[in-house]
């Protein structure tokens, strides 16, 4: 019985979160990554958890890079390949993470961002999902609840 709960507990996992830039992890009006992100970011990598970008910004890939973020993030997916179409976005992320990584379901993906509409299209495809305060940005509690479960 202990066998089958610990696999079922395996296969709930989150093995790759997924984070929105704009008013997640960034302000772009102050031009700032919000306070805990560093860490947030560096407890992840602890954990081994793989991360991605999938942002309707088209400067994502710049704006990670000059932050001096882009260490962390093994993919970053913005719009100017899928305009405004977050969830190909999340699909795509989930084939790259499938190609270097290996297996992969959507009960393993965590995805974050300060839009209700991408949270509750990214529910749809049974990924977990947290809706982002965009005052505030993401908060190490918005994180740890779902990894130290």
């Amino acid at each position: 019985m202990a066998e089958e709960i610990n696999e079922h507990t395996a296969d709930k996992k989150i093995k790759l979160i997924i984070f929105d830039l704009d008013y997640t992890l960034y302000n772009p009006e102050a031009k700032v990554i919000y306070d805990g992100v560093h860490d947030i970011l560096k407890f992840c990598k602890e954990k081994d958890i793989a991360m991605a970008i999938a942002s309707c910004n088209g400067y994502a890939k710049e704006i990670i890079k000059d932050l001096n973020l882009h260490h962390y993030f093994f993919a970053i997916e913005t719009h100017t390949k899928y305009p405004w179409c977050k969830n190909q976005m999340l699909l795509d992320i989930m084939q790259d993470y499938k190609n270097k990584f290996g297996d992969l379901s959507f009960r393993n993906v965590l995805f974050y961002d300060d839009l209700m509409e991408h949270t509750i299209k990214a529910s749809a495809l049974s990924i977990n999902t947290h809706r982002v305060d965009c005052r505030t940005g993401i908060q190490a509690s918005e994180v740890h609840k779902y990894i130290c479960e």
